[in-house]
């Protein structure tokens, strides 16, 4: 049996953001998991605040000043019978040059094509990798109650994804609803696996709960996310290499008054075990956000908390 130590080891790691590209380091062969690519940062000493360490850590590391910077999301996890608790940061301005200074090397790689990387990257930093490439927002529809949802989403400032989910409203709402959505601004436009034979006007899909057990996934294409209520969930969506899951819900919600939330520390468990992006569902708004990513989301989703 392996021995624990329930200490918890804190650290700070640093995403550099350029355009559509992100850094990542090379350990050094001297290292625990040497030779692999994460990103780059370390472990924060006594005294230590995690912002003071990431801008230490990144200087020695690699020789430059970071300026611009923001907290993002915290993980925490075993390896090698070690408690980690990793808060990753994204750097938006630096000052210096890059140099391999307690780094064997660094790289600039692409978003979009990081799932692509041939090299071994440490397995925790998997999830990072995946998560930037989605929105902080996922939104639902909820025009059964609102038919005005549509006119408000020009006040939403950042990037987010919009999924169809409109189970109570007829044949002729449901097309209606779908011409409109095609004539606004949306980054991606996925369709609950309610309305599966309407797959094909949409970007992606997302799969109920029951329809994740039930559907033959393989057979979908484009973006698949699902929702998912405890580990079980979680380990059928890795199972099937979804892009990520909602996993819900974390308060009381009106939509399922009869459901028991699972509340910030359950949450937090079963996201930090997933290797798979996590929004947070239920009850959410956006003041919301910054608790989502202390507790291992990468952005939260709502049906009502926006519209």
């Amino acid at each position: 049996m392996q021995n624990i130590d329930h200490s918890v080891i804190k650290v700070s790691a640093g995403i550099f953001i350029r355009d559509d590209e992100i850094l990542i380091s090379k350990r050094l062969d001297n290292q625990s998991w040497g030779g692999y690519w994460e990103f780059p940062g370390g472990k924060v000493e006594e005294g230590e605040t995690f912002e003071s360490c990431l801008k230490r850590e990144i200087f020695e590391e690699l020789g430059v000043v970071i300026h611009s910077f923001k907290k993002w999301i915290t993980r925490e996890f075993e390896q090698d019978g070690k408690n980690i608790q990793i808060v990753f940061f994204k750097i938006f301005s630096w000052q210096g040059r890059f140099e391999n200074k307690d780094v064997a090397d660094h790289k600039w790689i692409k978003i979009n094509e990081a799932h692509q990387f041939s090299e071994k990257i440490l397995p925790k930093n998997l999830y990072i990798l995946r998560a930037l490439k989605l929105p902080p927002l996922y939104l639902i529809t909820n025009y059964f109650e609102n038919k005005f949802f549509i006119d408000q989403i020009d006040k939403i400032k950042t990037n987010y994804y919009l999924q169809l989910r409109e189970p109570d409203i007829n044949e002729a709402e449901l097309v209606h609803l779908i011409d409109k959505i095609k004539s606004i601004r949306v980054e991606k436009t996925i369709i609950n696996s309610r309305h599966v034979n309407l797959k094909n006007k949409f970007d992606g899909i997302h799969f109920t709960n029951n329809d994740l057990k039930n559907l033959e996934i393989n057979t979908f294409f484009g973006i698949r996310s699902a929702s998912v209520h405890d580990i079980s969930g979680i380990e059928l969506a890795e199972k099937y290499k979804l892009d990520f899951v909602v996993l819900s819900p974390v308060k009381k919600t009106k939509s399922h008054p009869e459901k028991k939330p699972i509340g910030w520390n359950f949450f937090r468990t079963i996201a930090n075990k997933s290797n798979i992006p996590v929004y947070a569902l239920g009850g959410m708004k956006i003041d919301d956000m910054e608790t989502a990513h202390a507790n291992g989301a990468i952005g939260i989703s709502s049906q009502r908390g926006f519209w």
